[in-house]
């Protein structure tokens, strides 16, 4: 995160292990890894949730830990939906909760092949403590239980030759969409971002006041998936290589 490469790096849990106390059931995981809609590369079982990779210091686990105990004390009711009552979501709260979505993205990038978010975005909310102004993220309440864990994300390039990361991160009942624009793509993203529905921004130029579940309704995951699926196919020009080209994967 620091991009200090001269210390030494311990291996941490891209998705965190506290976030498994919220989801029910008993037994192993099902972890499947694949690119794209195809059929998954891999599928394993494990005993316990692990999602690992090797990228932090001790410096780097000390700035995020504060991060993670608020994550866990304010987002936990939101994913496993254990109240029944809107929350609201003060701007604190909104900037919080997006900068674990662009923290979470960061790391599952790294455990899935072909990472697409650059390291200089890493470094960047490092140094920020909180995603950038060029970061827009949206959340969404969602129906599904199943499957507990899924990511998905896409380096997009527009026609105008400018590029940015997307992301969608479920956890739960949450669900986000994280945008990272790359150049000067800033309308591309807003553009993109209207055809969310059922979703809410909680970072970006201009925030309403937020509230969970954003506009007093759930959506289920098809819609989610459906609804980035075709988030990921709009305006992708990226001179003359087939949309299909370019980097995916996902995971769950």
């Amino acid at each position: 995160m620091c991009g200090d490469d001269t210390k030494p790096l311990t291996r941490e849990h891209a998705l965190p292990t506290w976030t498994a106390g919220r989801i029910p059931g008993d037994g192993p995981w099902t972890v499947r890894l694949g690119e794209g809609n195809n059929a998954p590369d891999g599928q394993r079982e494990d005993a316990k949730l692990s999602v690992v990779t090797r990228t932090l210091c001790d410096e780097c686990r000390s700035v995020l830990n504060d991060l993670e105990e608020w994550a866990q004390r304010n987002l936990g009711q939101m994913m496993d939906a254990s109240t029944d009552r809107p929350i609201a979501a003060t701007p604190r709260a909104q900037r919080y909760a997006a900068s674990w979505a662009v923290k979470t993205v960061m790391m599952v990038d790294l455990c899935v092949p072909t990472s697409v978010v650059p390291q200089g975005v890493r470094e960047r909310f490092f140094r920020e403590r909180a995603p950038s102004d060029d970061a827009l993220v949206w959340w969404a309440a969602l129906s599904d239980m199943e499957p507990a864990y899924w990511f998905r994300r896409r380096l997009i390039t527009f026609e105008q030759g400018h590029s940015a990361v997307y992301a969608g991160l479920k956890v739960g009942h949450l669900g986000f969409v994280v945008a990272v624009r790359l150049s000067e793509a800033s309308l591309e993203l807003v553009r993109l971002g209207r055809m969310l529905d059922g979703f809410q921004p909680i970072h970006g130029p201009t925030l309403p006041h937020a509230a969970w579940p954003p506009e007093a309704r759930l959506i289920d995951f098809r819609q989610f998936d459906d609804e980035l699926n075709t988030m990921f196919a709009a305006r992708v020009q990226p001179n003359g290589v087939e949309p299909g080209d370019a980097a995916d994967g996902s995971a769950q």
